[in-house]
C-alpha cells in the first residue's frame, strides 16, 4: 500500500502544479484588470458625469448621459469578470456551490431574502454551460436586487433527464417585457442573457407583468462535459 501511494505521488503533483499555475495566473490577471482598466474607466466615468452635468438639458448633454450609462455598464462587467477570476468556485465546488457563493456575494447587505434550491441528480456539465448559466443567474439576481424592489428572490437549478433548468423568480414590481429597454438606453442585461443562452444551445423564457414579479427560465439540453472555452 505504501509503495502504491509513493508511486501515485508524482502523478498527483503533476495534476496539482498546473492547477496552481492556473489559479496564480487568474489572480494576476484579475489584479491587473482592477489596477489598470477598472481605474481608467472610473476616471473616464467621472469626467463624463461632470461634462453631462455642465450640459444638462442640452441634446449633447443627453447623449453624454447615454454614453455615461454605457460606460458604467462596461465597468460593472469588468468588475464582475475580475470577481469571477478571483473566485474559482466552479472548479472547486461545481455549479451549485458557485451559485450559492454568487448569491451570497450579491445579496450581502441587502434586506431581500435570497433562496437557492437544487433539484435532481447533480452532475458535472460542460465548462461552457456552467460558466454561462452562472453569469446569467448573477445578472438576473443583480437586476432583481437593483430594480424590482423584491422581498424574495428564488434561484432554482434543476437537473432533469436530458435537460438542465435554471430559474430565477422574484416577487417584485415586474415590468412589461415588450417595453424592456434596449441598447439605446444602455441596458444590455436581457440582451446579454439571451445571447449567453444561445451560445449554449438553450431556450430562454421570461414572464413578467407590472405587480406580478418576474420569472426567468433557461433550459439547456444536456451534453457530455467536454467543452472548455468560454
Amino acid at each position: 500500500l505504501l509503495r502504491r501511494q509513493v508511486r501515485a505521488q508524482p502523478a498527483a503533483l503533476k495534476e496539482q502544479t498546473p492547477r496552481e499555475a492556473i489559479l496564480e495566473a487568474r489572480t494576476r490577471i484579475a489584479r491587473e484588470l482592477h489596477d489598470t482598466l477598472d481605474q481608467e474607466l472610473t476616471g473616464i466615468s467621472l469626467q463624463l458625469n461632470a461634462a453631462a452635468a455642465t450640459l444638462k438639458g442640452d441634446p449633447a448633454g443627453r447623449k453624454l448621459e447615454v454614453v455615461h450609462r454605457l460606460l458604467q455598464r462596461s465597468q460593472s462587467e469588468v468588475r464582475r469578470s475580475v470577481w469571477d477570476l478571483r473566485r474559482p468556485a466552479l472548479e472547486s465546488g461545481g455549479l451549485p456551490a458557485a451559485l450559492q457563493d454568487t448569491a451570497a456575494q450579491l445579496s450581502n447587505g441587502s434586506t431581500t431574502k435570497l433562496d437557492l434550491a437544487v433539484h435532481g441528480n447533480v452532475r458535472p456539465l460542460p465548462a461552457l454551460v456552467e460558466h454561462h448559466l452562472l453569469r446569467v443567474a448573477a445578472e438576473a439576481v443583480a437586476n432583481a436586487l437593483k430594480h424590482s424592489g423584491a422581498g424574495c428572490i428564488s434561484v432554482e437549478l434543476g437537473y432533469e433527464p436530458g435537460t438542465v433548468r435554471l430559474g430565477v423568480v422574484d416577487d417584485g414590481c415586474g415590468f412589461i417585457v415588450e417595453q424592456a429597454p434596449g441598447h439605446d438606453a444602455g441596458h444590455f442585461g436581457l440582451i446579454g442573457m439571451r445571447e449567453r443562452t444561445r451560445k449554449i444551445g438553450g431556450s430562454f423564457g421570461l414572464d413578467s407583468a407590472p405587480g406580478r414579479g418576474t420569472r426567468l427560465e433557461i433550459r439547456v439540453p444536456e451534453i457530455q462535459p467536454t467543452q472548455k472555452s468560454v
